[in-house]
């Protein structure tokens, strides 16, 4: 009977130390859970502090951006006000014709007091056309020269001018710019000998005379320059060569 009992008892305690492991493996799990949950709070404690310090700098901001746009505001409608004419003096105004009739607006106005206004200065040049090189009009040593086509200057007398051209009455011991290249490709082709290159120059040579179409020519220049200079037009002419003694 005595082994019968120490059977039994032995095997309640073997079962209540299985019941014991069982709960410290539960207690165990628990613990485990525990330690997640902890770093799982510790984590969206961190978040939100950032969140705060990132909302309280937007807070301040904003603030600050309120403030200045409200300033701004103030100011412009500080300068949209409307200026007070409370000072003014009200006999300056009249209604209806009583301002033709009347007219003692400059006796009102004292004219001591009122200042000047600034001499004008004019922004532009002067009213003037400007040529490149010379005046074709009026630089009459530009056709004076006697300068052939490789740069040599030579010079002709008067009575070679006066035998050469035909129908002249205004010879004056000069030669004019088609006459200095014909006299100096007939002084070349006399050396060489060229008959027909003579006949082609002798072909182009030209009176010094004056004709009608020369003239007309002349005066249409002369008219639209003027015309220029009125209008205030400094238009950039390039010298030509025109065929003329004199105006």
């Amino acid at each position: 009977m005595a082994d019968k009992k120490h059977c039994k008892v032995l095997d309640q305690l073997k079962h209540r130390e299985l019941t014991l492991r069982k709960r410290e493996e539960i207690l165990n799990e628990r613990e485990l859970k525990l330690v997640e949950l902890e770093k799982r709070i510790s984590l969206r404690a961190k978040m939100m502090e950032e969140m705060y310090q990132k909302a309280e700098t937007y807070l301040k901001y904003c603030h600050q951006y309120y403030t200045k746009h409200e300033q701004q505001q103030l100011l412009n409608t500080k300068s949209k006000q409307k200026q007070s004419y409370e000072d003014l003096d009200s006999t300056y105004v009249s209604c209806g014709d009583s301002v033709v009739q009347e007219g003692t607006t400059s006796k009102k106005l004292d004219v001591a007091s009122i200042s000047k206004p600034h001499h004008f200065t004019r922004t532009l040049s002067e009213r003037r056309i400007r040529f490149k090189g010379h005046s074709p009009l009026t630089d009459l040593d530009y056709n004076r020269k006697k300068i052939g086509p490789t740069g040599k200057t030579f010079h002709k007398s008067s009575h070679k001018v006066q035998s050469k051209t035909s129908g002249s009455s205004t010879s004056e011991g000069w030669l004019t710019c088609s006459e200095e290249a014909v006299e100096y490709v007939l002084d070349d082709n006399r050396k060489g000998g060229n008959e027909a290159v003579e006949n082609k120059v002798c072909s182009a040579r030209r009176s010094i005379c004056w004709t009608q179409e020369d003239t007309r020519r002349a005066f249409q220049l002369l008219r639209v320059m003027n015309g220029l200079q009125k209008e205030n037009v400094q238009p950039i002419l390039k010298a030509t060569t025109l065929k003329h003694t004199r105006l």
